[in-house]
Formats: structure tokens, sequence, C-alpha cells
């Protein structure tokens, strides 16, 4: 019997061994969501079959550990071991009236969802509260507005970047318009700490802020749009469909990868750097060695 085609989206790493991730079982119409389990110190996989297409997924680590997956509607799965789902906003103003949601991120101990709208939600006490006053777009509006990416160095230290490369910020109380050197899209934020953060988009293009505005940090069209970015050893690393590069001296440098030729998205946790290819997932505990995960059927 012949196995069905299998392709992978965006993952999330729990710890050193053990990651979830996005997996399309069958092509077309016929395919099935799911999400997939690697569990490294038992060597296998495990799967989880979804009713609806999650396009982003994010975990909650720590001593009681929960994933959450994202669809675009608002609808939030998640669980460790069990299975529950949660709606964002299902009020007249939320999700589903203001576009998709794109992104889902733990920061801190805090859950945070981010979309199209410039529409950001922080989960508190197992609810979903509106945080964008003075930054989401008022219902209706025709310019195109929104976030592809939300991280932070804590709850109270946020940004969020996305459309027409717009990057906005948010303290304790309020959010504010940084000046971003391009209006090409934004798809990832990485911030390293409250004076350094990076945001990566269409075209090769990495921008970093250093405490006083965000700047150009290296382009290069040629590799490609960056879906991924992680800090990992020191070091900014960025994904596109092409490869793994790392930022050094303004310039992408390609990292070797051996045997792996799908790329896409990365996460890095406990001295790990995961690489979640449409085809194919990796991981390095030194950023020179790697090893590929065995294939989910």
């Amino acid at each position: 019997m012949n196995k069905p085609p299998i392709s992978f989206g965006h993952g999330s790493a729990e710890n050193a061994s053990i990651v979830r991730v996005i997996a399309h079982i069958g092509e077309g119409r016929d395919a099935i969501p799911a999400l997939a389990h690697w569990d490294g110190q038992a060597g296998k996989w495990g799967l989880f079959p979804m009713k609806w297409i999650p396009n982003r997924v994010a975990t909650l680590r720590g001593p009681k550990p929960c994933a959450f997956a994202l669809g675009t509607e608002g609808t939030v799965g998640l669980g460790h071991g069990d299975y529950r789902e949660e709606q964002i906003d299902a009020s007249p103003a939320g999700t589903r009236a203001r576009g998709p949601m794109r992104d889902i991120r733990v920061i801190g101990d805090t859950v945070f969802a981010a979309g199209m709208g410039r529409q950001v939600y922080r989960r508190t006490a197992g609810a979903w509260v509106r945080i964008d006053e003075g930054v989401v777009a008022p219902l209706g509006e025709i310019a195109v507005s929104g976030f592809s990416s939300i991280h932070g160095s804590s709850p109270d230290d946020l940004w969020a970047a996305g459309m027409m490369g717009e990057i906005w910020h948010r303290d304790a109380q309020r959010w504010t318009k940084h000046d971003s050197p391009t209006n090409l899209m934004l798809h990832r934020v990485v911030v390293v700490s409250p004076s350094e953060a990076y945001a990566t988009g269409q075209k090769g293009l990495v921008l970093r802020f250093d405490g006083a505005g965000w700047n150009m940090a290296a382009s290069d069209a040629s590799i490609g749009n960056l879906w991924g970015a992680e800090w990992f050893e020191g070091a900014l690393h960025v994904s596109s469909e092409q490869g793994i590069f790392r930022l050094h001296n303004g310039a992408l440098d390609p990292v070797a990868v051996d045997g792996v030729k799908s790329f896409g998205h990365l996460d890095a946790v406990d001295g790990v750097l995961w690489s979640f290819g449409t085809g194919k997932l990796a991981f390095t505990t030194d950023g020179k060695a790697w090893q590929s995960l065995p294939p989910l059927i």
C-alpha cells in the first residue's frame, strides 16, 4: 500500500527532545490536517488529527506544559495529554469580523495571539482579553493592515509587525508605532532583550532594533522570503524555503545542513535549534551537525 504524501508547516519545541508540528496527510481537498508530536526520548511519532486547519503552534513550557494550535478564524486547540478548544473572540467585533489570526506566541508565561486588522489578544486565567486598544484597525477599514508576528522580552515589552512593514511596540499601558525602513511584509519577530530585536520578511529582509530605532540589518532577495527566525548560540538564524542562514556582519551566511533540502520555520529551546521544513524536520545542538527525524509514516 502506498503511503500518503505528507507536508509539514509551523512547529514548536517543548524541550530538547519533544516537538509538535502542523502536518497535512494527503493532498488537495482530501488532505487531513493534524498535529504531529515527536518524542526523541521514546524515538517515535504521535499523530493527532484535527477537524480544522491550524496555521501556528506554540508551547507553554515549564512544570505544567501546554501546547496551543491556532486557526485563522480564532479557534485555539490546546492541551497536554488531553484536548479542548477555545474561541479567542466570538463577538461581532471579534476575530471573524477583522480577518485571519496569524500568530500565537508564548512570551514569559503568557500566551498572546495576533492577526489581521492589528488585533492582539492575551490569554489570562483561561480567557482571551483584547489588548489592542490604540492599534487595532476600525471595523470596515479599507486599507490593508495586520500583524503576522508578535514577540517580546516580557508580557510588558511586546513587538508586533506585519503588513506593509509596519512595526508597533507595546509597554504595560499603550501601543506606539515605530518608523520602519521598509514597506515589505514582515513575517517573524524575534526579541532578544528590551534593547535588541529583529524582524524578518519578504525578499530576504532582516531588520534590527538597537534600542533606539529600527534599521536594515541585511537584505538578500536571492534567498527568498524569510519565514523563520530564532536566536541561537548568540546569533540570529533565519530560514527561507531555500535554507537556513546566520546573520553575521551585515550578511546572511548559509548554514550547512547535510542531507536536508527542505526548510521553512525555526524554533529553539534548551540548546537545540529545530528546523521545520515542508518535507523534512531536523535539529542541531551546535549549529554545525544536524540530525534529521525519521518519516512520520
